[in-house]
């Protein structure tokens, strides 16, 4: 999370869409890998992070589409709830 947020707050650099990005992806991984929910905290966590980034950012667009995408794991969704 360190990183993304250093990569959010770079001013030098337009690195907004790349952070996003690879969150995203971390998230994923972690929801696709996680074993009876034991990824999901870490999910969460990077999860409210990314929210709390696109919000910051105005690119609250993006995270809703993520969401949503995130809602086809029932499991995990619910945890989100």
């Amino acid at each position: 999370m360190a990183d993304f947020n250093r990569m959010i707050n770079d001013r030098n650099v337009d690195r907004v869409g790349d952070a996003i990005s690879q969150m995203q992806k971390m998230i994923k991984r972690q929801v696709d890998a996680s074993i009876g929910g034991d990824l999901f905290d870490k999910a969460m966590e990077c999860l409210l992070s990314l929210r709390e980034g696109c919000v910051r950012e105005d690119e609250a667009e993006s995270f809703n589409r993520f969401l949503e995408l995130l809602a086809k794991n029932q499991d995990f969704f619910t945890v989100i709830r």
